[in-house]
């Protein structure tokens, strides 16, 4: 009887032993999941604040124009190039007008691109920045 109520016991022992283990392996687990839980709501509140941060500069930029004139690219917005009421690009960067735009969304414009950026300056400031040379203002016009 004594060596049987010994085994019962040292069985239960084991079986406790090994429910503690489990427990603490349990506990450990938990704790992983728990801090994986925070890690992953950390990266869900960054993504969440960038894609916001994203909304607000594409729709800042909803009205980007962008144009390919003689091989360059000038990006504006569609209030600057119509600065000028009744020219080609107002007419242009209207809402009423289809233009035939590139895979990327270029409109091409067959001039000159040295000169552009002078066109853009006067449409943004209203100061008409010629350069000294008689030829030079030549081109532009």
């Amino acid at each position: 009887f004594f060596s049987l109520a010994f085994l019962l016991w040292y069985a239960m022992g084991q079986e406790v032993l090994m429910v503690l283990k489990l427990t603490e392996k349990v506990e450990a687990l938990s704790s992983q999941l728990q801090e994986q839980a925070k890690d992953l709501q950390h990266r869900r509140e960054t993504f969440t604040s960038t894609a916001a941060e994203i909304d607000v500069i594409n729709h800042h930029q909803s009205d980007m124009q962008f144009l390919d004139v003689g091989g360059e690219h000038f990006h504006t917005r569609q209030r600057v190039l119509q600065a000028q009421d009744g020219g080609m690009l107002t007419v242009l960067a209207s809402d009423d007008f289809t233009s035939n735009r590139d895979a990327r969304g270029y409109t091409f414009l067959d001039r000159d691109s040295h000169w552009f950026p002078l066109v853009l300056s006067y449409l943004r400031g209203g100061e008409v920045l010629l350069p000294d040379s008689a030829l030079e203002r030549k081109a532009i016009h």
